[in-house]
């Protein structure tokens, strides 16, 4: 789509939304339709499960609950169990997914709540 230069391109990245149902997910979910109205703004929401909807984008990642998440963060670290590890994975295999949109997309505007995301697509930008 062409956008004009007053146009802003905001991205919304939730990896746990369409995963779990928490504070974070639940303000993104909430957000969304407010912001998909809002003139010369578009806004694409990026979440980590759930249906597709219409400016939605579902990118595939290892939800930190899961099995394959846990073993995998209990194994970076020794097998010494680090509580949040997992969440670290999911985080991980999100932003890996996710890169190749904001490459691509050029957001003005990337809003996030995870920390990690937002180290890694920060250390990225240097």
């Amino acid at each position: 789509m062409q956008r004009s230069d007053q146009t802003l391109r905001l991205f919304l990245a939730c990896n746990g939304l369409g995963h779990v149902r928490r504070g974070y997910e639940a303000f993104f979910a909430s957000l969304f339709p407010v912001l998909q109205g809002a003139r010369r703004l578009e806004v694409t929401l990026f979440k980590g499960g759930g249906p597709r909807l219409l400016g939605q984008r579902v990118l595939w990642n290892l939800p930190w609950e899961g099995w394959l998440a846990r073993h995998i963060g209990a194994w970076s670290s020794l097998g010494d169990p680090i509580p949040g590890r997992g969440y670290f994975v999911e985080q991980l295999s999100f932003f890996c997914r996710f890169l190749p949109s904001v490459v691509v997309g050029r957001p003005d505007i990337i809003y996030f709540s995870d920390k990690n995301l937002g180290d890694f697509l920060w250390r990225w930008r240097r």
